[in-house]
C-alpha cells in the first residue's frame, strides 16, 4: 500500500514515476496526515506502518497518528533530523535515520576512525557517540 502525503514525490516509483511492475499493493491519493485517508488506506487492518516520506514533520505526524490513535504495535519514522526522535518518544516508534545509519556503516567499515579524526564530520560523529 502507498499513501503520498503533500509535495512528495513518490513511494516506490520515486519522482512520480510510476511503481515497479513488481508491486504488488495499490495507492490512495490524498494526505497522509489525514486519519480519513489512512482509513481509506486500510490503517486500521494494517500490522505495520512506515513514514518514509521526504518531509520530517509529515513523518513524524503519521507516526503519531499510528501511534496514539491507530495502536499499532509497529511503526517506523524516517528522521533526517535525529533531534526530532522526541517528539514520538515513549510511543514506541522506531526512528530511522540515514545519515546516523551511514555514519554507524562508515565507523563500522573502518572509513572513519572515532579517536583522532578531525573535520566536521568527525565532530558531528563524536556528537552522536
Amino acid at each position: 500500500m502507498q499513501v503520498r502525503a503533500p509535495g512528495d514525490r513518490g513511494g516506490p516509483g520515486r519522482g512520480g514515476l510510476p511503481p515497479a511492475a513488481d508491486f504488488s499493493g495499490f495507492e490512495v491519493q490524498g494526505d497522509a496526515t489525514d486519519p480519513d485517508v489512512l482509513e481509506a488506506a486500510g490503517i486500521g487492518r494494517a500490522a505495520l506502518l512506515a513514514a518514509v516520506t521526504e518531509n520530517d514533520n509529515v513523518n513524524c505526524m503519521i507516526a503519531q497518528i499510528a501511534a496514539r490513535l491507530y495502536g499499532l504495535g509497529q511503526v517506523y519514522a524516517r528522521f533526517e533530523d535525529p533531534e526530532l526522535e522526541y517528539l514520538v518518544e515513549g510511543l514506541g516508534v522506531h526512528v530511522i535515520c540515514p545519515a546516523e545509519l551511514s555514519l554507524q556503516e562508515f565507523y563500522r567499515s573502518g572509513l572513519l576512525a572515532r579517536e583522532g579524526a578531525e573535520g566536521p564530520l568527525a565532530r558531528w560523529g563524536e556528537e552522536r557517540a
